[in-house]
């Protein structure tokens, strides 16, 4: 089995290599490579060269969206599961092999997420140590969606339904994850969310900064997933 763990990311080259060395402070499984895609950035990428990692360079910013349709179009070709995680994240103690053994434990999970915890500039400038953090059971909740943040996709999945619905590229994107989940459940897919892995997530950083109209995105998302399938979005979010 193999696994592809992706990060894109535009500029906040800080970022990556913060995840990157959590990433890297413990074990990786030999069945997972890891690669940064990066959309155009303007910023030297030579913080990166250290890492152990494949660097894609985009001729264009393909955003968030674009950039994970773009990942399952061309890499499952070679891999079995495909990990999509932001920069602007830390992860816990052993989430490479947690993740591994996560995926490996079957159970048609065709979406799969870590536990997560939002941290806000201050807090992470503070310089606290978010990688001593010890995730606890390995049960997996089933749960009704997940947030986009960091999730795993199967091929499986993806061959089934594709990827995200372009029409979130009105909204940044913003959506999508929800919009994939539910396409996930209605082929009969499960989604879960792993008690074994744990990361902070650095509160939209890149997005905060590069996408202006951010606030007006919480709105429009939910008017588009509305129209979409012509039911209650809190009832249509929360079927498992």
């Amino acid at each position: 089995m193999r696994i592809l763990y992706a990060i894109p990311q535009y500029n906040e080259i800080k970022f990556t290599s913060q995840c990157l060395t959590t990433l890297f402070n413990s074990p990786k499984p030999t069945d997972i490579d890891i690669i940064v895609i990066d959309n155009g950035s303007t910023e030297s990428l030579r913080p990166l060269k250290k890492f152990p990692v494949e660097i894609h360079i985009m001729p264009k910013n393909l955003k968030w969206l674009g950039t994970f349709n773009y990942l399952v179009k061309n890499f499952f070709k070679k891999y079995d599961f495909i990990i999509y995680s932001n920069n602007d994240v830390l992860v816990c103690r052993n989430f490479l092999i947690n993740y591994y053994r996560t995926i490996s434990g079957g159970g048609r999970f065709g979406i799969l997420a870590p536990h997560y915890n939002d941290v806000n500039r201050f807090q992470h400038l503070r310089g606290q140590n978010y990688n001593t953090f010890q995730a606890g059971s390995s049960t997996i909740n089933i749960v009704p969606y997940v947030d986009g943040t960091i999730f795993s996709v199967s091929k499986e999945l993806y061959e089934r339904i594709g990827g995200f619905d372009p029409i979130f590229k009105k909204c940044g994107g913003w959506g999508a994850d929800i919009d994939y989940c539910i396409r996930a459940k209605r082929q009969k897919f499960k989604i879960g969310v792993s008690n074994s892995l744990y990361f902070d997530h650095i509160k939209s950083i890149t997005s905060r900064k590069y996408e202006p109209n951010r606030p007006a995105y919480y709105g429009t998302f939910q008017h588009l997933l509305r129209n979409k399938y012509r039911q209650n979005l809190e009832n249509l979010m929360m079927k498992v």
